[in-house]
């Protein structure tokens, strides 16, 4: 894993962290729509949160959080980059990055949980279509 330590003042963190506790904001988006119903479907849910807030014991807590998955700078460990050279989240990165992910995570990060143990992955019947993969990423780019 590699991640880039960024120092601010307490305010400036006390702000960042209010706003990482609030929910995702909800978009009523049809292709985003469309990819929550995948991301369900497809059994993401299984290891993946989409709220701020997980109870013990819930799915939902094997694999990252992904509340705000759209606002990092980084994907997969540090490994794919989200920002430009100001730090800001682009958006289009942010997008080319989610789709590389989902096409191939083992490609991206050798040996994570995702690609071995995620249906999606393991069993080829089940194998995301580009469509769904469109989707999926319409869906992540709007948890923001």
């Amino acid at each position: 894993m590699k991640f880039k330590v960024i120092a601010v003042s307490e305010p400036d963190f006390k702000s960042w962290l209010q706003v990482q506790s609030n929910p995702a904001l909800e978009s009523s988006d049809p292709l985003v729509q469309e990819g929550a119903g995948v991301f369900k479907s497809a059994g993401c849910t299984g290891c993946h949160a989409t709220k701020t807030v997980v109870n013990k014991g819930s799915k939902g807590r094997v694999g990252p959080n992904l509340a705000h998955v759209a606002s990092r700078r980084n994907l997969a460990a540090g490994m794919l980059r989200n920002s430009d050279e100001n730090g800001s989240v682009n958006d289009a990165l942010l997008q080319k990055n989610l789709r590389t992910w989902l096409q191939d995570p083992n490609e991206v990060k050798p040996g994570n949980l995702m690609s071995s143990g995620a249906q999606v992955y393991t069993d080829p019947d089940k194998k995301l279509t580009e469509e769904q993969i469109s989707q999926l990423v319409h869906y992540l780019s709007s948890l923001k």
